[in-house]
């Protein structure tokens, strides 16, 4: 599996950097597959690729007060690794926010009129959505709980569903916005596994992933991996949203 990463704050301004993440050799099936990525990884013009450090010491600086800026620099170090080189990279979507790079480089190939994608977070940006199922024939499912549309059929081979994507199965309330400040209707959210299974999935591969929904994936990623819910899917896009709580 390939991760597209969209960070974003001061330091990572720079879309459709291709990664490959801790689950990249996890979603591979097949030792001639992950020969062919490994072979691929050669081609990466910086041999210095950034890991992230042991589990115990990354608590270790979570628990610290002092080195809480560096958990940013493990972060942006991490993500602006290339550890994969896509060659044949088409953006699809508009130029600016709302279109995404996709790779179409073997074995990530996005294969014309036989493809699924899944699309977390719309607003109002749907050309992504729309010419994945317009140019490539696509079988898109677009989800998003907060742009108070019911779920229904956009076009041909685009479903939009009124519900979210999260770590575990639940009903959000959402704070009222202002300048209304009246109550927002409840969102449905659900793992990916639920949102699978309840679309009839389970056993399809998913050439394309993407997720733009507001550190929700902070909480749904977990769940994808311990699930092993990525391990068929091709293609991750994700913009992460990095922001330190006040205690």
């Amino acid at each position: 599996m390939m991760l597209v990463s969209h960070g974003v704050n001061r330091y990572w301004r720079r879309a459709g950097v291709f990664l490959c993440a801790m689950v990249f050799i996890i979603g591979l099936h097949g030792v001639s597959k992950r020969e062919k990525i490994l072979e691929k990884q050669k081609d990466v013009p910086n041999s210095e690729l950034a890991l992230l450090p042991p589990i115990h010491e990354m608590y270790n600086i979570l628990n610290n007060t002092q080195e809480i800026a560096s958990v940013d620099d493990i972060y942006h170090d991490y993500l602006s690794s290339f550890q994969f080189l896509c060659k044949q990279v088409k953006r699809i979507g508009d130029l600016n926010d709302g279109g995404w790079d996709v790779c179409f480089d073997e074995p990530f190939k996005v294969k014309t009129n036989h493809c699924l994608v899944y699309s977390f977070g719309i607003g109002d940006k749907w050309s992504f959505d729309d010419e994945m199922a317009a140019v490539y024939g696509c079988e898109v499912h677009s989800f998003d709980p907060s742009i108070n549309q019911s779920s229904h059929r956009r076009s041909d081979k685009v479903w939009f569903h009124n519900k979210g994507i999260d770590g575990q199965d639940k009903i959000h309330h959402p704070k009222p916005k202002p300048p209304m400040m009246a109550p927002s209707t409840p969102w449905i959210m659900n793992t990916l596994r639920t949102i699978r299974t309840d679309l009839g999935h389970l056993s399809r591969h998913i050439d394309i992933l993407k997720m733009d929904v507001e550190k929700s994936e902070w909480l749904a990623l977990p769940d994808m991996l311990t699930s092993h819910m990525l391990d068929d899917v091709g293609q991750l896009f994700v913009e992460f949203h990095w922001k330190v709580e006040p205690q």
